[in-house]
C-alpha cells in the first residue's frame, strides 16, 4: 500500500470526508461533530509523517499527520460497521491550522463524552494488554449472564463455577492494574481522555493475529463489577458465591474498577459525596448502599412500606442522567478525571499537552500554548480553576521559585485517591488529598524527601502571608538518623493503632526511610513545629505539626507564617523578591492519614480526624469523630510570598 490515500470526498467539496475501501466506508467529520450518532477513533499517533490525501471528487491534496497509509487504513475499518461517521483528530481538527487546535481542543471533552462509543486501536507493542482485555469481558459476560443467580444468592450446580469466574475477575483486573505503565497505549496524554470519557469501548488491535475484537467492553466489565460489589455488600457472611473478597475489601476493589474505566454517568466522585454518608451505606448496606460505592442511581425497597428490594442486577442503573447544573457537571468530571489520570505516568509530545489532555475534558478556558513548559500550563489552569470557578486545590510541596505559594507541580499525584498505608484493608481515603487536604502519610512522607532540591522557576503576583506569633521551630533532624527521624514524628501523630483495622503507621515510616539511599536522607531533614495555644499557659501544651525540606535551609530565617490561598501554615523565609515558601505544615493521625494545617482568618484550626470504617471488621471505640480546635495568633503586617 503506497504512502498516499485517495478519499471519495472532502471537506472543500462535500463539508465531510470520505473514504472508500472495498466496499468498506467511513465518513470523517471536518471540525467537531455536527450529528448523531457518531464515534471517535482512540489509537497511538506513533511517528508521523505528512501522509498525502488526494481527493477523487475534487482533485484537492491535503497532508495530514499519520504513520503510514497502513495505519490510516486500519484506523477506518476499526469501526464496527461499514458506513459509520467517526471524529478522527489527525483529519477532525485542522493540524496546520492553530486556531483550529486552540478552538478545537477545550471542546474536546464534549466530543468524546457525546460519541455513541470509542473505537480504541491499541498498538502492536499492546499485544498483552489486548488479550487480557478480551479475556476480562469474557469473563465479565459469563458474570453478566448469570446476574439472576446474584439476585437469588445460589450459584447453580453445573457448568463453569461461579465463584471462580468471580475470583478470576478480580484477579486480572488487578494485573491490568499492575500493568499499565508497561503498555503505550496507556502511557500517552491524549488517548487517556478518550479512555475516560467513553460512553463505551470497542477495541481492535494493530497486529494481523489476535483473539478478534472487543465490543462493548467498558459497559460489560463495569455492570460485572458493579454487580458483584452490590451483592458482596448486601449478603454479607451470606453470600454463597465466592467473589474473591470480604465486606470492607470489596469497596476498595470497586474503586480500582472506577479508576481504571471512569464513567461520569455511573458514578459520582468521592470528593462529591460526604464521608459519614459514605460511610453509612458501608455500614448499613442492607438498607441502602449507592455512596458506598459511589453509585448515581440506586434502587432499594421503601421499608416503611415492607417493599422488597429490587433483584440485585436491577438495583442500580449505570447510565443515569447526569446533574442539571453545568458547574456542577464541570467540577464531578474534573474530579473523576484527574483521580483515574493518576492510575499511571503519561507522555505527550509537548509538555503542554500532560496538562490540556485533562484540561480540555472539563472544558476549562485558558490560553493554551504548545509550547509552554508544563509548570506554565498548569499555572494557566490552576489560575482559572481558583478565580474563575472558586474551586479549593490545595498544595503539598512547595517545588517553584516566583510562585512557590500557588503551584505545586506535584498537584497530579495528590489529585488521584490515596490508599491507607496502614490499614489492614488496603482500602483508599475518602476523597482526593488535593480537595480534601488530607494524603496518605507514606506516600505524602516520601514525595517530600524525594521531590527534587531545584525549583523551577515561574512568574506570578504572589500570595499575601501572615506571620503566626506563638509557633516555635524546633531542632532538626537529619533524616539519615532514623531512631531521631522516628522520635520526632511521634512528636506530631495522634491515635493509637489497633491492630485489627490499622497498623502502626510509624512502620510505614520506617519502611519509607529504609527504602531510600543514605544521600537521599542526609539531603532531607525532618523539623517539628510547636503551635503553641491562646492563651497558652503552659509552655508544653501545644499542637505540633511536621515538615520536611532540604537540609541546607537556613532555619535562622525562618517562620512560621499562614498564607493566604488556602489558609494552610506554612514555612516561609525572605527572598531576594520579598518571600518565598519551604514547607507545608502537616499533622498525622494514625486512623485518618496526613493533614494539612488549615486556619481561618482569625487563627483558628478546627481539624476533624474521620476515621475511615469497613463492613466486616468494626471497632466501636473508632467510630466517634476526634476534633482538634486550636488557635494560633497571627500578625497584622501582610507579607508576599512569591
Amino acid at each position: 500500500m503506497d504512502d498516499i490515500v485517495a478519499l471519495e470526498s472532502c471537506k472543500s467539496c462535500s463539508g465531510i470526508y470520505e473514504y472508500s475501501w472495498l466496499g468498506w466506508t467511513t465518513k470523517i467529520f471536518a471540525g467537531i461533530p455536527t450529528t448523531r450518532p457518531y464515534k471517535v477513533i482512540s489509537y497511538v499517533w506513533g511517528n508521523t509523517k505528512p501522509l498525502p490525501l488526494i481527493c477523487f471528487s475534487c482533485g484537492i491534496t491535503k497532508t495530514i499527520p499519520m504513520e503510514s497509509s497502513l495505519k490510516f487504513w486500519k484506523i477506518m475499518t476499526s469501526t464496527a460497521i461499514s458506513g459509520e461517521t467517526i471524529w478522527l483528530d489527525a483529519l477532525s481538527i485542522d493540524q496546520s491550522d492553530p486556531k483550529d487546535i486552540a478552538y478545537q481542543i477545550p471542546l474536546m471533552g464534549e466530543t468524546y463524552s457525546q460519541a455513541e462509543s470509542v473505537a480504541v486501536l491499541l498498538p502492536s507493542s499492546d499485544k498483552d494488554a489486548f488479550s487480557l482485555l478480551f479475556r476480562l469481558g469474557e469473563l465479565a459476560s459469563i458474570i453478566n449472564t448469570r446476574k439472576l443467580e446474584f439476585s437469588r444468592n445460589e450459584e447453580t450446580l453445573g457448568g463453569q463455577d461461579l465463584s471462580q469466574v468471580c475470583q478470576d475477575f478480580w484477579s486480572l483486573l488487578e494485573e491490568f492494574e499492575s500493568s499499565l505503565h508497561k503498555w503505550t497505549y496507556w502511557q500517552r496524554a491524549w488517548t487517556f481522555q478518550e479512555w475516560a470519557l467513553a460512553g463505551d469501548i470497542s477495541m481492535s488491535w494493530e497486529g494481523t493475529s489476535v483473539d478478534g475484537n472487543i465490543t462493548h467492553v467498558k459497559f460489560t466489565v463495569l455492570f460485572a463489577g458493579t454487580l458483584m460489589a452490590v451483592y458482596k455488600l448486601k449478603f454479607h457472611q451470606y453470600a454463597t458465591i465466592k467473589i474473591g473478597c470480604t465486606r470492607g475489601e470489596a469497596p476498595r476493589k470497586f474503586q480500582s474498577l472506577r479508576r481504571l474505566f471512569p464513567d461520569e454517568r455511573a458514578f459520582i466522585p468521592e470528593d462529591m459525596v460526604p464521608e459519614r454518608e459514605a460511610q453509612f451505606d458501608n455500614l448499613m448496606s442492607s438498607l441502602r448502599f449507592g455512596s458506598a460505592l459511589g453509585l448515581r442511581s440506586t434502587k432499594v425497597g421503601n421499608k416503611a412500606r415492607f417493599e422488597r428490594d429490587p433483584p440485585i442486577h436491577e438495583s442500580f442503573d449505570l447510565n443515569a442522567a447526569m446533574p442539571t447544573s453545568p458547574v456542577q457537571r464541570q467540577m464531578e468530571r474534573m474530579v473523576m478525571v484527574l483521580n483515574s489520570f493518576g492510575t499511571t505516568r503519561r507522555q505527550a509530545r509537548f509538555e503542554a499537552d500532560l496538562v490540556a489532555c485533562w484540561a480540555s475534558m472539563c472544558a476549562i478556558n485558558y490560553e493554551y500554548d504548545k509550547n509552554d513548559s508544563f509548570a506554565v500550563a498548569l499555572q494557566k489552569v490552576m489560575n482559572v480553576l481558583r478565580k474563575d470557578y472558586g474551586v479549593r486545590i490545595f498544595n503539598f510541596l512547595v517545588n517553584t521559585e516566583g510562585a512557590s505559594g500557588e503551584i505545586d507541580l506535584q498537584i497530579l499525584q495528590y489529585a488521584t485517591a490515596h490508599k491507607q498505608c496502614n490499614a489492614t484493608n488496603n482500602h483508599y481515603f475518602h476523597g482526593t488529598p488535593a480537595f480534601s487536604g488530607r494524603a496518605d502519610t507514606a506516600i505524602h512522607f516520601r514525595n517530600a524527601i524525594t521531590q527534587s532540591s531545584t525549583r523551577v522557576s515561574l512568574n506570578s503576583s504572589g500570595v499575601p502571608i501572615f506571620t503566626v506569633g506563638n509557633g516555635e521551630i524546633e531542632n532538626p533532624v537529619l533524616l539519615d538518623d532514623t531512631k531521631a527521624t522516628l522520635l520526632a514524628f511521634s512528636k506530631c501523630l495522634s491515635g493509637q493503632p489497633d491492630t485489627l483495622n490499622f497498623t502502626d503507621v510509624l512502620e510505614n515510616v520506617t519502611g519509607v526511610l529504609s527504602d531510600l539511599s543514605p544521600d537521599q536522607l542526609k539531603s532531607r531533614m525532618i523539623v517539628v513545629i510547636k503551635l503553641g495555644s491562646k492563651p497558652a499557659i503552659d509552655a508544653d501544651v501545644a499542637l505540633r505539626a511536621w515538615v520536611v525540606f532540604s537540609a541546607d535551609t537556613n532555619l535562622s530565617q525562618c517562620f512560621i507564617a499562614r498564607e493566604g490561598l488556602n489558609g494552610t501554615l506554612v514555612i516561609a523565609q525572605p527572598s531576594q523578591k520579598g518571600h518565598r515558601l519551604v514547607a507545608y505544615l502537616t499533622i498525622t493521625d494514625q486512623f485518618s492519614g496526613t493533614h494539612l494545617v488549615v486556619a481561618d482568618l482569625k487563627g483558628t484550626i478546627d481539624m476533624t480526624f474521620v476515621t475511615p470504617v469497613r463492613g466486616d471488621q468494626v471497632n466501636s471505640a473508632n467510630l466517634d469523630d476526634r476534633r482538634i480546635v486550636w488557635r494560633v495568633d497571627l500578625e497584622e503586617e501582610e507579607f508576599v510570598a512569591y
